[in-house]
């Protein structure tokens, strides 16, 4: 059990104003005696707070924990001298230990026997401010609901968000606001609450008064002697809206990859091959699987040059590319398929950066099978040689043959 935080949250509460200073001590000593749940748990089922007030400490606890870098042990050393005279008061040795941690040596002694007699009447108005927005602002939508599948409380955010009122919401069981598609996902995972487990990130569709639907990611733990859930959900509707419309561009992206001649990889920073076409599988005559993880520099490929020299790795259009950032054009190389065939390619490999647009990520390599091309050249070059062997010889006959004449002719 994590000590600090739930001291914090038990001081968010005293600074609130929803509990005093007895009922702080007194919470802080039922909680050290076992330290097996949470201390808000502890102020829940002696009645001091209510389940939305913990669902707001813990809401404001993550706020504070944002002011200080998620620190926890800074969070805890900005609260009031006087929760920390009250914590001193404790003679639990974990308590102590973290107390001591808060301030410095030559401070500690202060700390512990001059401090403040009264709260700060400042720090609670500021407490209630933060209270009185995030119930009118705030975008997360706090709730509890009974095992009985009814809302018991639900915050003004429920009402923003989806356009019913609290009477509204609380009148009826709230699987009958959730989409039919979602209903049984949703009785699945409220099931599992009723066996005492927690929900985190469970996304269902909840109907909004004017018929629409919104995209909500629950988070909730089960009260299991009060019969109840404490929950927290979020309006993820157009982060929903924005992954459709990313995935619909994927899938168009892909159509076109897909539909190139030219085959197409993608390396990560390492050289290693994350995606490719149908183009890249028929030309270098292996499946995307056989390819996924192979690197530029894997010895199979057999890279060699046009002379017929071995491809050194750093020579390779993707590792250049990796190593300078910059872009390489129509390099030619010779490469063996599985069956031994020599194919000829033409290569151009472009980089990918990070968002700093200067860190290079990984490599687009984009080739083209010249094979035929080549054997054309090569027996076009071969003729060619034949042509000028047979010209040449002819030229050396008529050379004779004129040799020949003119000396008959003497």
């Amino acid at each position: 059990m994590d000590i600090e935080r739930n001291l914090l949250l038990g001081a968010l509460a005293f600074q609130a104003g929803l509990i005093d200073a007895d009922q702080f001590v007194e919470a802080c000593r039922l909680w050290s005696e076992y330290k097996t749940s949470a201390l808000v748990m502890v102020l829940i089922k002696r009645g001091w707070i209510q389940p939305l007030d913990a669902a707001n400490l813990e809401y404001l606890l993550e706020r504070r924990l944002d002011k200080c870098g998620g620190n926890v042990t800074a969070s805890l050393a900005s609260v009031g001298d006087e929760v920390k005279r009250h914590l001193a008061a404790l003679e639990d040795a974990d308590i102590q230990r973290t107390l001591t941690t808060l301030v410095s040596p030559e401070r500690c002694d202060s700390t512990l026997t001059v401090l403040s007699a009264e709260r700060s009447q400042r720090e609670v108005q500021g407490w209630q401010e933060v209270q009185r927005r995030q119930a009118e602002e705030e975008r997360d939508m706090l709730c509890t609901a009974g095992f009985d599948g009814y809302f018991k409380r639900v915050n003004p955010a429920f009402e923003r968000v989806l356009g019913y009122t609290k009477g509204e919401l609380l009148a009826q069981p709230y699987v009958s606001f959730i989409h039919s598609d979602d209903r049984e996902s949703t009785l699945t995972e409220a099931r599992k609450l009723l066996e005492g487990r927690e929900t985190v990130f469970f996304e269902n569709r909840y109907r909004c008064k004017d018929g629409s639907y919104k995209w909500l990611q629950w988070s909730a733990i089960p009260d299991m002697d009060h019969q109840l859930t404490y929950a927290a959900a979020r309006d993820i509707t157009e982060r929903k809206r924005a992954l459709e419309a990313l995935q619909e561009s994927e899938a168009r992206y892909r159509s076109v990859i897909a539909a190139i001649q030219d085959g197409i990889a993608l390396l990560d920073s390492t050289g290693a091959i994350q995606a490719c076409n149908a183009s890249a599988e028929h030309i270098l005559g292996l499946s995307a699987d056989q390819m996924m993880g192979r690197t530029a520099r894997d010895a199979r490929w057999g890279a060699i040059h046009e002379g017929g020299t071995p491809f050194p790795d750093e020579k390779l259009p993707a590792i250049v590319t990796l190593r300078t950032g910059k872009p390489c054009f129509n390099v030619i190389m010779g490469l063996r398929k599985p069956n031994g065939d020599l194919r000829w390619i033409s290569i151009n490999s472009q980089p990918l950066f990070e968002a700093d647009e200067k860190t290079v990520s990984g490599v687009v390599a984009s080739f083209s099978d010249i094979t035929d091309r080549k054997q054309t050249e090569e027996a076009f070059r071969k003729t060619s040689a034949r042509l000028t062997n047979a010209n040449r010889s002819l030229r050396q006959r008529l050379r004779a043959a004129s040799h020949t004449s003119h000396a008959d002719d003497k």
